[in-house]
């Protein structure tokens, strides 16, 4: 069967077609669209331009899966819409103009569907894992191979750009400023203190498009060819890269310009969450999975 899905996130819009067969799951097309909803988001409603551009995107990703013959379209949202004051009547708006039911993902279930597109079909014992979004960060702990903890807290990397940032380059004190905002969220949460020294692990997973662009980055920083899947970063570096590229001044958003060009501005707000997620958890090395909430999302949906 042919299964088509659109992950509607804060700073992106993907869309993925899969093939299922036999309880396996292969990628046949993947394609995204840097939105940037939240940044039409004024006074907690999504503005009119917003609405839009969404459709827009919507629409031809709609499109998409007639051609590639989809039996089956699946539509999330994650923090991009769950939060806004209108999020009914953009949904009926979506839903009048391109016929796609969105669902919105809670928190706690993003969460899960991240823990289960990390896991399967690996088995992966214990740890801890992150999913960093341009919303909201996802954080969780398992063991045994069971989900034991989870939580969503509002700290995503475009809304924390938003929040603190000035300019391109973050600045010493606005990095203070955001990692002093960051510690008032962990505290709120009683298991993520210290959460990988106590199941004795010193490795953080990291899914999503941050974690992917801070391995991407480390790559062209170190001339590295590893893959991304799997690829090691320690807490130290992750610091030791975001100093480099304000020290680079100019340079550095040139470089960010050609490295990552659709994240230059988040990119260092996306390092300073990681570390501090990591930090807090006592975790020592981070590791970077592509997998995450879409494959969990089809696991959980279809008949994986």
């Amino acid at each position: 069967m042919r299964y088509g899905m659109i992950d509607l996130g804060s700073n992106t819009v993907r869309f993925v077609a899969y093939e299922i067969h036999k309880k396996q799951y292969l990628q046949l097309v993947n394609e995204k669209e840097f939105l940037g909803i939240i940044s039409f988001i004024e006074k907690g409603m999504l503005i009119q331009e917003g609405v839009d551009r969404l459709l827009e995107v919507l629409e031809k990703m709609a499109k998409l899966s007639e051609l590639l013959r989809c039996k089956q379209l699946h539509c999330f949202a994650t923090a991009s819409l769950r939060n806004i004051g209108n999020a009914g009547e953009v949904l009926a708006s979506i839903r009048e103009k391109t016929g796609i039911e969105v669902e919105l993902m809670s928190g706690e279930q993003e969460a899960e569907c991240d823990f289960l597109g990390l896991t399967y079909p690996k088995k992966i014992e214990k740890g801890v894992g992150c999913d960093i979004g341009g919303g909201s960060a996802q954080i969780f702990s398992f063991k045994e191979g069971q989900l034991q903890n989870s939580t969503s807290l509002p700290i995503g990397c475009l809304k924390m750009y938003n929040r603190f940032v000035s300019g391109v380059l973050m600045t010493q004190e606005e990095q203070q400023a955001m990692e002093l905002a960051l510690e008032q969220y962990f505290v709120q949460v009683p298991f993520l203190k210290n959460v990988a020294k106590k199941l004795d692990t010193k490795l953080l997973y990291a899914m999503g498009g941050t974690a992917r662009a801070c391995a991407k980055l480390h790559r062209n920083m170190i001339g590295s060819q590893e893959p991304i899947e799997g690829y090691r970063l320690s807490v130290k570096e992750l610091d030791i890269m975001n100093s480099t590229l304000r020290n680079m001044k100019m340079n550095g958003v040139h470089f960010l310009n050609r490295v990552l060009p659709e994240r230059t501005h988040t990119i260092m707000p996306g390092l300073i969450v990681l570390k501090a997620i990591a930090q807090y958890c006592a975790a020592k090395e981070i590791v970077v999975s592509k997998r995450g909430v879409r494959d969990g999302y089809l696991i959980k949906n279809t008949v994986l």
